[in-house]
């Protein structure tokens, strides 16, 4: 039977989802909401565009991002520094804990602390040695961040706090820059992540002296972990998925099983792998909110300590 005109125009129109990036194209986040995006479009057959808004260390984005209907289909995509947001930049009007609410943690991969084959002075043929110099020369040794609250900063304050060291930051407005300087022995350590920093010990320009993960890194096996080595340090940067904390619980879940769904794509999968991701996770609404809750705390420890 043929269709009217009038039943064709209340025919179901395919959904589109809207991947809010809060930085710059090419980055971490940006390359992981654009494989999300592939792995949502696959599964679901509807379109889903990715929308880059950087500015305000994520403000930008976010501010964006309450602006527009909350039905579950405009998505926030952001990584760690969503817990800290509120301690580096204290008097904003954005606080994304209380703003947003977590679909699903997408990826994660651990972080090294690299020593740079210039910084002679420096020790690098193992953390401990490294540390007792660090403490007997405070304010000696200068790091990249990358943005207060970004994933380089948080490793190297939550070094610092668990060694009780002190050392200078040098902002940096992306990780190339900051990578020349240590290559050239101006900045003596450096985070990184695992997929980068190897690369540097592998054209033998740094030495990697520990993770940040619980467990070894699949890309740096012989590297140990700072627990390893008897330090407090469990901080994995991974990438996850937020709506605005208005929208409603069934479609928050609705779309965590989309989002699950997806990343079972063994394809999708490889793609992260060769993006230099540790792990996939895909969690369910439960398991991201203990996640978040747990490094919040963690945040929450440092900064307000009593």
């Amino acid at each position: 039977m043929a269709l009217s005109i009038s039943s064709l125009s209340h025919a179901r129109q395919p959904e589109t989802y809207r991947i809010v990036v809060p930085f710059s194209a090419g980055g971490t986040t940006d390359v992981t909401a654009r494989i999300l995006a592939e792995a949502i479009s696959q599964h679901t057959g509807n379109p889903v565009v990715v929308e880059n808004r950087p500015g305000g260390f994520t403000t930008v984005a976010l501010e964006y991002v309450m602006r527009q209907l909350a039905d579950g289909r405009t998505l926030f995509i952001a990584a760690n520094g969503v817990t800290t947001h509120r301690y580096y930049l204290p008097n904003t009007n954005v606080d994304p804990i209380t703003q947003l609410s977590v679909v699903s943690m997408i990826v994660e991969s651990p972080m090294v602390l690299l020593v740079s084959n210039k910084a002679e002075q420096v020790p690098r043929n193992n953390l401990s040695d490294f540390v007792n110099y660090a403490r007997r020369n405070p304010g000696l040794i200068n790091y990249a961040s990358v943005g207060q609250g970004g994933t380089l900063q948080m490793a190297a304050d939550l070094f610092l706090n668990v060694t009780n060291t002190n050392m200078v930051s040098i902002p940096y407005s992306g990780g190339a820059p900051a990578a020349v300087d240590f290559v050239a022995g101006r900045l003596q350590i450096m985070f990184d992540s695992t997929a980068l920093g190897m690369r540097a010990v592998n054209a033998n320009t740094a030495r990697a002296l520990a993770v940040t993960s619980t467990y070894r890194s699949r890309l740096a096996p012989d590297v140990p972990t700072f627990r390893e080595l008897g330090y407090n340090i469990d901080f994995v940067p991974w990438q996850a998925v937020f709506v605005s904390a208005a929208t409603p619980e069934p479609d928050r879940y609705r779309l965590n099983g989309i989002i699950r769904r997806s990343l079972q794509n063994p394809s999708i999968v490889q793609k992260y792998m060769e993006a230099g991701m540790e792990r996939v996770l895909g969690t369910n609404v439960f398991d991201s909110e203990a996640l978040l809750s747990k490094e919040a705390n963690t945040w929450r420890q440092i900064f307000r300590p009593n």
